[in-house]
């Protein structure tokens, strides 16, 4: 028994902690709290554009046609409400001119960028082809420029298509991409050329062939020079005066001729 009122307090024990630790993780810090404000705000104020285009010139293209609204802003009626540089009109004409007058207006969208909002409205005229009225505001809501543009929705679309699509896109961008790059390529080598054409072009001397030198006269093979025998004589003389055991006064060498053989005789 003490052990089972030892488990049960135990247990009552984790689960009061559980519960203090989920209470404290469950409460929001001032940061997200921040957070949380600024996107509901910005989700009322989405919501506010909607309703002002929807008011302000949706119903306003259902109810008139261009001619009219026109007739009335030139006699002071301020039907169209606010009125901004005659884009919204001029838009609205252009339409009517294509598609005949507009039979549904529907705001599909509002969106807010850099501080900027944007509506789109998807109309349709007499001939059912939709297109998108774009009225861009500033940050005070207040319009101040318009866009026509082609309607596409793509939520009607298979996947098959939207791959399709996408695909064509791929291949018309690396198209351009490669269209630029030998653009670019021939623009280069083009400075190659220019360079060449701007270039000085270099004179051509023309070298004249060098006449041949006059050949030189034959030198003359140089005498043979006189040989100076007077030491050899001196010597030889010596010689035979010391085998003699005479002097050289008793003699005179007159010549000197050299035998055909080293022997002596």
């Amino acid at each position: 028994m003490k052990h089972l009122k030892k488990i049960s307090v135990l247990l009552l024990s984790l689960l009061m902690g559980m519960m203090v630790l989920t209470g404290c993780s469950g409460e929001l810090t001032s940061a997200e709290k921040e957070a949380i404000a600024r996107e509901e705000i910005h989700e009322a104020n989405l919501e506010s554009l909607k309703s002002i285009t929807e008011n302000s010139f949706a119903s306003l293209l259902t109810t008139y046609t261009a001619d009219v609204v026109e007739f009335y802003l030139s006699q002071g009626s301020s039907i169209a409400n606010p009125t901004f540089d005659n884009s919204f009109l001029n838009r609205w004409k252009a339409f009517e001119a294509d598609h005949g007058a507009i039979i549904d207006a529907e705001v599909i969208e509002a969106s807010e960028k850099e501080g900027e909002y944007s509506a789109r409205i998807k109309i349709t005229g007499e001939d059912d082809e939709p297109m998108v009225l774009t009225i861009n505001y500033n940050g005070q809501m207040t319009p101040v420029s318009t866009g026509l543009d082609d309607y596409q929705d793509d939520s009607s679309l298979t996947l098959g298509q939207k791959m399709a699509n996408a695909g064509g896109n791929i291949v018309v961008g690396l198209l351009i991409v490669f269209f630029m790059l030998v653009l670019l390529c021939l623009i280069i080598s083009s400075f190659t050329l220019v360079n060449k054409a701007s270039a000085p072009k270099k004179k051509t001397v023309e070298k004249k062939e060098a006449a041949p030198a006059p050949k030189a006269a034959p030198v003359a093979a140089p005498a043979p020079a006189a040989v100076d025998n007077s030491q050899l004589i001196a010597v030889i003389a010596a010689a035979i005066a010391a085998a003699e055991g005479t002097s050289t006064d008793g003699f005179v060498v007159r010549s000197i001729k050299r035998l055909d053989s080293n022997k002596w005789r």
